[in-house]
């Protein structure tokens, strides 16, 4: 009888020990298969914007780049309006532009390594922006870009935003 006892006594021990690891193997069979089923999910990039003027809007640099490293023209016009760069009024702009209007350097020099040009009759004013918003360290980079050495800007409409001023002169020189 000691020996049945004894038999019994070993097997619930030996259950007993084997139990968590067969919790654990099943934990990790639960685990592998839902990576493995959210991997083959598709998946959206969670700070994609919706268009160009949105990633400039919100200083994404990340989203400015996804945009135009699938196709989109750096120095293609956009339509924008803003409450204080525009007063409120929609304007036809350019990319470098727009950055340099936010004061976003990073944005400014990404455009211009897409090859963004600061010599276009849209944009060759930029430089000129940046210097009306004080940001000497744009205008050194523009003026670098436009191999444009001279600082000549012309006179900006007195209490019009600066952004929509240089855009208007920009179109008319």
């Amino acid at each position: 009888m000691r020996t049945l006892q004894s038999t019994r006594r070993s097997h619930l021990v030996a259950l007993l020990m084997a139990l968590p690891a067969l919790a654990g193997g099943l934990d990790l069979g639960t685990i592998e298969t839902r990576r493995l089923v959210l991997l083959a999910l598709p998946r959206q990039a969670a700070s994609s914007p919706a268009s160009l003027e949105d990633a400039i809007e919100n200083a994404s640099v990340e989203g400015a780049y996804a945009v135009i490293a699938a196709g989109h023209d750096p120095n293609e016009a956009l339509g924008f309006s803003h409450p204080v760069l525009t007063g409120g009024r929609a304007i036809v702009s350019t990319p470098l532009l727009l950055a340099v209007a936010k004061r976003d350097r990073d944005m400014v020099s990404m455009f211009l390594g897409f090859g963004a040009l600061a010599d276009l009759p849209r944009t060759r004013l930029a430089a000129c922006l940046a210097d009306v918003l004080g940001d000497a360290e744009i205008a050194r980079v523009i003026r670098e870009a436009a191999a444009e050495k001279r600082k000549e800007c012309p006179a900006l409409e007195s209490g019009a935003p600066p952004l929509e001023s240089i855009s208007v002169l920009a179109m008319k020189r």
